[in-house]
């Protein structure tokens, strides 16, 4: 009688848990899960950025029309916006949200008085479509 008793033991011992096979397809669903949320938040991260960049952009662009009512002329640079005392959002012109200069220059004769934009996420000039640009909507 205690002979069977220790082989339902064993057998019930060895059925309880999971098996790897069931951990595996676990592990797999998981990962997939964390995938897919971490696509998503990369897209609106990215898509916040280039909000962000828009706004700042938009900042600057009405400081640069402050100026030119002030002084008659567009500044040369962004650093005169503070020199001038117009810029008043604190002692340097702000990075874009991916720590790059916005481009600013004076276009005499262009379709616009000037180019203002940021690269957006490449940080370089050889993509013109990735470019947040201040006369785009």
């Amino acid at each position: 009688m205690m002979y069977a008793y220790n082989e339902q033991k064993k057998r019930t011992m060895l059925q309880e848990g999971f098996t790897l096979i069931e951990l595996m397809i676990g592990i797999v669903i998981i990962g997939l899960i964390v995938g897919a949320s971490a696509y998503f938040f990369m897209g609106y991260l990215n898509s916040a950025r280039r909000q962000n960049a828009k706004t700042v952009i938009q900042g600057l662009k009405t400081t640069i029309m402050l100026y030119k009512n002030e002084k008659d002329e567009l500044p040369k640079t962004l650093s005169d916006l503070i020199k001038a005392g117009v810029y008043r959002g604190g002692k340097t012109i702000p990075l874009d949200p991916w720590n790059n200069k916005f481009v600013y220059r004076p276009t005499p004769g262009g379709q616009h008085e000037y180019e203002l934009y940021s690269y957006g996420p490449d940080g370089k000039s050889g993509n013109k479509a990735s470019r947040i640009n201040a006369w785009d909507k």
